[in-house]
């Protein structure tokens, strides 16, 4: 016969597996509409899903990868993540908007600690250009998020382009 005690042990345990499994629901769903978001010109929806202190790091190859060249671009706060979203050099170029797919991949991995977390994974960006469908860039993502009055945002993105020093480093990231 199983006590009360081991009753409310398991669950405990069972609530918290639920919770450890919304979570990372919740995590997918969030990092999904950024894709959406950012294809659909939906872009106070796009800055919504960051934290007041975001901040995004783009890591690129410059043209010859094998001398090891890259830069980094970096956007800060919401108003930072603004810009990053309606810059009419960048994301707002003509043709962008309803022929782009931001498209985060399945192999993620997710960390939850509490009001926090770290997700790892690929993600790739393509572009229609007269009927065609091309790669534009493929990269290595790690994204911090956190949980603010009970929702999950994003807090932080790092994305590494293929090729660069720091492609396979946002993949092995340990768990803030």
């Amino acid at each position: 016969m199983t006590s009360v005690e081991e009753l409310l042990a398991r669950i405990e345990s069972l609530e918290a597996r639920v919770r450890e499994c919304e979570d990372e629901r919740e995590i997918r769903e969030l990092l999904s509409r950024y894709g959406y978001n950012a294809d659909c010109c939906r872009d106070d929806e796009y800055v919504a899903l960051w934290t007041e202190d975001a901040s995004y790091d783009l890591i690129i190859a410059m043209t010859d990868r094998n001398q090891g060249d890259e830069t980094t671009h970096s956007w800060r706060g919401k108003d930072g993540i603004r810009v990053l979203i309606t810059d009419p050099n960048g994301h707002r170029l003509p043709g962008f908007y309803g022929h782009s797919m931001h498209v985060s991949s399945e192999n993620l991995v997710i960390h939850v600690d509490g009001d926090t977390a770290v997700a790892n994974g690929y993600s790739l960006l393509y572009k229609e250009v007269g009927g065609q469908i091309h790669l534009l860039s493929a990269g290595s993502n790690e994204w911090t998020l956190r949980r603010v009055e009970g929702t999950w945002l994003i807090q932080g993105r790092k994305r590494s382009q293929t090729g660069t020093r720091g492609f396979a480093t946002t993949l092995s990231a340990t768990p803030a």
